[in-house]
């Protein structure tokens, strides 16, 4: 069926997956090339499948209002920076945590954005700037967050490692400029890696279309896709979840480790809860793609671990050494 004309493809129930001008025909198992040729362009109802507009806009404003409550305390953790609390828990490295929590929602916008309007539609320059702009957001938003989690938990694993020998603790390889070098580190990989993505197999418009006799339709679902976009889909995977494995890994060999002004129970419970919510949101994402669900479910489901991820850092990493701040600051206006 490769290379056929559309108007010539006859399915009981099959599909039609278009990636740039590439159209692979799939149909279903025990099909009768005695069955009568149908013109699917000239018989048939074309519905587009897209994103529900009302679950799109109550996303769209719980992830304007996460942005709002992380934005607000990057407010704070900037103007007293020099606080007890917040000095301690490494105010420099928390602005990478919130640079990759604004990345990470802006590319939750873009990817509704994407779910929402009509591709084919739009201008394709502007349909490949929306599509390659998603891998470059997600990854260096994700990254920046699990490596900040994940050198707090090295320092903590550490200091702790070196206490429990009697050893002298240098914390000159432990201060925030030193640390920042390697979270610097990681964003230069996931630039090389999104330039050669976007350089040797650049995003770009695809559909797919199933076909359905009975009731004389055709769902035309778009999306951004490439040649070879699960390995560079699984090749993202592998490394963010290597980050936040190892972070795990430290926080096992941590977790006896209770250090008040590190707030190193916040940072080990984080570890924890990223690699649980980011597991099961991986999976059931996995899930739902294979059993080729409902778009708006793998929506929701994107939308709610992203979201979930970034409150888990607000919870858990930026809240924690303001929050002294918060209730002196409160105390002394009651007073």
């Amino acid at each position: 069926f490769r290379n056929v004309p559309r108007p010539f493809f006859q399915y009981r129930n099959g599909s039609i997956t278009k990636i740039g001008n590439r159209v692979v025909a799939q149909p279903i198992y025990g099909f009768n090339l005695s069955q009568k040729l149908i013109s699917v362009d000239s018989e048939f109802r074309v519905e587009k499948i897209h994103v529900e507009l009302g679950l799109a806009v109550t996303f769209v404003l719980i992830i304007v209002l996460t942005g709002i409550l992380v934005a607000s305390l990057h407010v704070l953790n900037s103007v007293y920076g020099d606080y007890k609390t917040i000095k301690a828990s490494s105010s420099r490295l928390n602005h990478f945590a919130y640079i990759g929590c604004y990345s990470v929602l802006f590319a939750l916008l873009l990817y509704t954005v994407v779910e929402t309007i009509d591709l084919g539609s739009v201008n394709p320059t502007v349909t490949s700037v929306l599509c390659n702009a998603l891998p470059w957001f997600t990854s260096i938003g994700f990254s920046l967050i699990f490596g900040t989690v994940m050198l707090k938990t090295l320092r903590i694993y550490i200091i702790f490692t070196k206490m429990k020998r009697m050893q002298r603790v240098n914390y000159t390889y432990l201060k925030d400029p030193v640390m920042s070098a390697f979270i610097v580190s990681l964003l230069v990989i996931d630039i090389l890696f999104c330039t050669l993505w976007c350089s040797v197999d650049p995003l770009k418009y695809g559909s797919e279309t199933r076909i359905n006799v009975e009731d004389a339709t055709q769902e035309v679902e778009e999306f951004c896709t490439s040649d070879f976009y699960t390995l560079w889909i699984g090749l993202i995977a592998l490394y963010e979840g290597t980050l936040i494995a190892f972070a795990v890994f430290l926080a096992i060999l941590s977790q006896k480790v209770h250090m008040k002004e590190f707030h190193t129970n916040h940072v080990i419970t984080l570890a924890y809860l990223f690699f649980f919510v980011a597991g099961i949101g991986t999976a059931v994402l996995f899930i739902t793609t294979f059993l080729n669900v409902n778009v708006n479910v793998s929506y929701t489901v994107l939308c709610l671990t992203v979201t979930s991820l970034v409150y888990l850092c607000w919870f858990f990493l930026f809240l924690p050494p303001i929050f002294p701040l918060l209730k002196e600051k409160f105390y002394r206006h009651e007073a």
